[in-house]
């Protein structure tokens, strides 16, 4: 389990390289596109490498797509919303 941050900034790497060498593992990645889960730092939003460029305060640069990084060479990637719980059952 690990937030957008986590995945596709600071350890962008490691979820790259897990994906493409398909390493038998579940990681849930709670993408909500801002850094929020930083404690102990002054409440503020700052947008993740997911951030559609739409957002205030994002970076100039192109957001990452997720599951086009996952489709690196994992064989099963999903997508889901937490808001709708009967798409989260198995």
């Amino acid at each position: 389990m690990g937030g957008d941050g986590d995945a596709f900034a600071r350890g962008g790497g490691h979820f790259i390289h897990a994906a493409r060498r398909n390493l038998d593992i579940c990681y849930v990645i709670m993408d909500n596109n801002i850094y929020g889960l930083t404690k102990g730092r002054p409440r503020r939003r700052a947008t993740s490498a997911s951030s559609p460029r739409q957002l205030p305060g994002t970076r100039p640069d192109r957001p990452i797509n997720p599951l086009l990084l996952a489709v690196a060479g994992a064989t099963f990637v999903a997508r889901a919303f937490s808001g709708k719980p009967k798409e989260l059952r198995t």
